[in-house]
């Protein structure tokens, strides 16, 4: 999409990474252009699972359950290969800049698995949860940030 004039474009070619504990999309800003190159999901770790488990209720609605410590290590693990895919598409696009938006109670977590490289690239950290924002949107919270 073509950035608007009342937003300011990106300088230097910029990843822009929005993501949860689940899912994560990959912007990329070049100048006046702002694009989702990429999308990556959690596999269904949670469902294979041995101490997830499933069971109908009284009234016969489905339920399912499982303990903290399985969506902590799921969590983990999906912030692990984001970090890998962060890595590649920062190296195929020539990314100079990184933008992380991450939920604030997953950003710690998150930068304790993101390589050395990507750190040193992420001027910026939005601690929210940006997943389902359209993209104009996530641009008007970047402007945002970067006014504060």
């Amino acid at each position: 999409m073509h950035i608007p004039e009342s937003l300011s474009s990106f300088s230097v070619p910029t990843l822009v990474a929005v993501t949860d504990s689940q899912q994560a999309l990959f912007y990329l800003g070049r100048d006046r252009l702002f694009e989702k190159i990429k999308e990556v999901h959690q596999d269904e770790m949670l469902d294979k699972d041995p101490e997830r488990y499933a069971m109908y209720t009284p009234d016969g609605t489905h339920s399912g359950a499982y303990n903290e410590r399985a969506a902590m290590v799921a969590r983990e693990k999906f912030y692990d290969e984001l970090s890998e895919s962060l890595k590649q598409e920062c190296e195929k696009h020539a990314v100079e800049s990184l933008v992380i938006c991450v939920p604030e109670e997953h950003e710690n977590e998150l930068k304790e698995t993101l390589h050395g490289n990507l750190l040193k690239r992420t001027k910026l950290w939005i601690p929210k949860n940006l997943v389902q924002e359209a993209p104009l949107d996530i641009l008007e919270y970047l402007a945002e940030a970067k006014e504060k």
